[in-house]
Formats: structure tokens, sequence, C-alpha cells
């Protein structure tokens, strides 16, 4: 999956393809995906960014310099992260990341 450019997925999101910008149209253009497709895989990439930002900032709390308020700070940091990106793809918290 080769996340759509943010001018792809501004054009994915209007309404008509009247109101597209040049460079909107011509990121549509050129990607082969329809509307459908080009959202599912915009919203796929961004969970994942999610995702591994929080696992950046879990392995940020193991530092041995940080205070106990920093560590839960960077853990309920990372659980919002997570439980968002599930929000996004439409998953339980609880369900498996495939």
């Amino acid at each position: 999956m080769t996340p759509p450019t943010p001018a792809a997925v501004r054009g994915a999101l209007k309404p008509t393809h009247e109101s597209l910008t040049p460079e909107e149209n011509r990121e549509l253009y050129y990607d082969e995906r329809d509307a459908t497709d080009l959202l599912r895989d915009h919203i796929r990439a961004v969970a994942a960014e999610m995702r591994t930002e929080a696992i950046a900032m879990r392995v940020n709390a193991v530092d041995p310099f940080a205070t106990g308020a920093e560590r839960n700070a960077e853990i309920a940091e990372a659980q919002t992260l997570e439980k968002f990106a599930d929000r996004l793809e439409g998953r339980a918290s609880n369900e498996p990341h495939t």
C-alpha cells in the first residue's frame, strides 16, 4: 500500500470535481485508485504512523533519566495515539492489528 499524496486526499474528500484545484485534479488523475481505495489507504497510513509514534513514546518512557511523571505522561500519550489509531480503522481497542 502506497499512501496517497495530501493533494489526492483533499481531492477525494471534495464533493464535486468542479471544486478541485489544479494540483488536486492532477494528483487524482495520476493516482489509479478510486476515492474509496485512496481514502482507505490514507487512513491506514495515518494509523500506522500513529502506532509508530506510540512505540517511540513507549521507548522514551524507559529512559533511566526520566522521572515517574514523565514516564507516565509518555505512556498515557502512547495509549491515546493507539486508541485513536484504532478508532480511525474502526477497531475495538482489544482487536489485534494486522
